[in-house]
């Protein structure tokens, strides 16, 4: 890598120096981006079994296992974490020194490494009940008991939950954060149907009805979707990074009892005693998604009705409703103890209110 300035005052470079002009840089500084020799393809296993049994002419259940295993997933990974000091952690050399690199290259802080050293693995009970259509009700309720787990939360982000962060707490020991997914959801339920409302020409009530009957009462349809999950992982974090090695994962304190009180509310989530900041110069304890955050509720409905125009043309008025009981599905608290004001008070939710909105469709 080099570098050569060229302005007004100098002028353009010719070729008949070439190189020469050029100034190596031999001395990387800041921070650095690395591959690692070893990085390859995940490799991923799926199996699954199911049953399934017909309860009725137009009923069905399923139920069945799922599970997943993968390694060697993206990675990124801190290359230069500094190394731990000896003796009393107050005389340790500053970190920058302790890095490994420091001899050879000391003017290089982070590494930006991408690696293959993830891991996770999922297993899940999938279950489903299915009515098809008869007298115009049609519905589906849906269940999942898993648990889904990794080493790593990787690259991309995690929005709207209290995850560990994308790189390792300690880089020499990534196992320490192999525990739940950021979007681990031990329970999940949803429920949908579709009914049409028995009014109207051929329906069970008022086949006859006159037209004008027929277009204010006759065909309509109600559906909906309700959906239920348990909360996301929380893990809890210490900001005062007491270990003096970490560079770029959340640290996290000792456990030292149950971090759901008994009253537990939107103010009080956590219990911050539950919690206890290391020494300087260790790490904590606590594992990944130690906690949960509230859980997620939400029905969508919709109200149309079609008028037939005559032949294949139609037109469709409908209602619908995002967040119908404008109920709110709250975010995780705050999580970090070297914060105790916000420590375990929610202040966001993870659901819109409620919107209503009017379709009007023309089919041709």
């Amino acid at each position: 890598e080099s570098a050569a300035t060229y302005d007004r005052s100098s002028g353009a470079g010719t070729l008949v120096t070439g190189f020469a002009e050029l100034v190596p840089l031999d001395q990387p500084s800041g921070q650095v981006r690395a591959w690692d020799p070893n990085l390859r393809p995940q490799f991923t296993q799926q199996w699954n079994v199911f049953a399934e049994y017909l309860l009725a002419a137009s009923m069905s259940a399923n139920v069945g296992y799922v599970g997943h295993n993968a390694d060697h997933l993206v990675t990124p990974v801190e290359g230069n974490q500094p190394l731990p000091g000896t003796g009393d952690p107050a005389t340790w050399l500053p970190a920058d020194q302790r890095r490994p690199l420091y001899a050879t290259a000391p003017l290089i802080t982070n590494i930006s490494t991408t690696a293959a050293r993830g891991r996770s693995d999922y297993h899940g009970l999938q279950a489903s009940l299915r009515q098809r259509n008869v007298n115009g009700l049609e519905y589906l309720a849906s269940y999942t008991l898993s648990e889904t787990k990794t080493n790593n939360l990787g690259y991309y982000g995690s929005g709207g939950v209290a995850a560990e962060g994308a790189y390792w707490m300690n880089t020499y020991e990534p196992e320490w954060n192999y525990g739940p997914a950021f979007f681990d959801a031990r329970h999940n339920f949803v429920f949908s149907a579709n009914y049409e409302l028995p009014y109207g020409r051929g329906r069970r009530w008022g086949t006859d009805a006159s037209g004008l009957v027929e277009a204010i009462l006759g065909g309509w349809r109600l559906s909906g979707i309700f959906q239920a999950r348990s909360g996301f992982p929380i893990t809890v974090v210490d900001g005062s990074a007491p270990s003096l090695q970490g560079r770029r994962g959340n640290e996290r304190p000792n456990c030292v009892g149950d971090p759901v009180p008994s009253d537990q509310n939107i103010n009080r989530w956590l219990d911050i005693n539950a919690f206890q900041r290391v020494a300087r110069g260790t790490w904590g304890n606590c594992g990944i998604g130690v906690a949960r955050a509230p859980g997620y509720r939400n029905i969508d409905a919709a109200l149309a009705k079609r008028f037939s125009i005559g032949g294949e043309r139609a037109f469709e008025f409908r209602v619908e409703a995002f967040n119908l009981t404008n109920t709110p599905s709250f975010g995780p608290p705050g999580r970090d103890i070297n914060a105790p004001n916000t420590f375990g008070v929610i202040t966001s939710t993870v659901s819109n209110p409620r919107t209503v909105e009017l379709v009007a469709k023309f089919y041709f």
